[in-house]
């Protein structure tokens, strides 16, 4: 299944580098961004990026996303707005502003990440990876040097959803798959 949003990924991750003054270490980035998605499904039970989630040796992420954010496959968009990884940070090329760069981001979604930033903004690379690794993220497996995936059942289990919603979501998710599949194959 795949869902995946190139521009959403890019304004996601300029709304997190915009929070912090322009500059986030990527394993922060790719926490802030994980913990969004996860939360998007908690709420909307519907992703914002629609990325393949991993487990990883650092914690959870969103397996597309970080390739790009390594300079893997990077869009245009992701380029206007990104620089290239430097030092394990990724900055912003310019100031982004919430309302004239923002487009793709409907509200409900950037509600969701003012609310991951308000309870994980503050924290380090390091103990937004810990929180991932100690309970935060339950969906989280040690890959042992690898990476796993991470599936929605997985994540769905662990955000306390019954059968019914868990196949309900994933029914409408496949639903939507195939319905970008199709249109994409037209073009």
């Amino acid at each position: 299944m795949n869902l995946f949003s190139d521009v959403k990924a890019a304004e996601v991750a300029a709304y997190f580098l915009s929070k912090s003054d322009g500059q986030l270490a990527i394993l922060k980035l790719m926490k802030l961004m994980y913990l969004a998605e996860r939360e998007s499904f908690k709420q909307y039970h519907f992703p914002i990026i629609g990325d393949y989630l991993v487990s990883m040796p650092h914690g959870p992420v969103l397996s597309l996303t970080y390739d790009r954010l390594n300079g893997n496959c990077r869009n245009t968009y992701m380029r206007e707005l990104l620089s290239d990884k430097e030092n394990y940070n990724i900055s912003l090329k310019s100031n982004v502003s919430m309302h004239r760069d923002l487009k793709y981001l409907s509200k409900d979604e950037q509600n969701i990440l003012e609310e991951v930033w308000n309870e994980f903004g503050h924290m380090d690379k390091w103990e937004i990876r810990d929180y991932t690794h100690n309970g935060g993220c339950p969906e989280w497996s040690d890959p042992h040097g690898s990476s796993i995936p991470i599936t929605y059942r997985d994540l769905f289990k662990a955000l306390e959803f019954d059968e019914q919603t868990a196949s309900s979501i994933e029914d409408y998710l496949n639903e939507e798959s195939n319905i970008d599949s199709f249109f994409s194959n037209l073009v």
